[in-house]
């Protein structure tokens, strides 16, 4: 029965701690953080120009998965690439 006991409170501090963890990213990814990380990063990661209103991050919307949500998304590519089409090694 001891060990029942000690194996139960680890897994209650394990829950309390992925809790904690989960209201931490929450609160550290604020609308504000997550709008200036997507104006950041996003040049690495598509070529064209994005607009958008605001970013946010859920961690308890949808658990266990972590919702972005991006709100007046456009994004825009260069004229030149339309008319050449697809350039490329795929």
């Amino acid at each position: 029965m001891r060990w029942l006991r000690i194996a139960l409170r680890a897994l209650a501090a394990l829950c309390a701690l992925l809790i904690l963890l989960m209201v931490a990213l929450q609160v550290v990814l604020s609308p504000r953080v997550c709008t200036r990380l997507v104006e950041k990063y996003y040049p690495y990661l598509i070529d064209g120009t994005l607009s958008l209103g605001s970013a946010s991050v859920s961690v308890f919307s949808h658990f266990p998965a972590v919702t972005l949500d991006i709100e007046d998304f456009v994004v825009t590519y260069p004229e030149a690439d339309r008319e050449g089409g697809v350039q490329g090694n795929y």
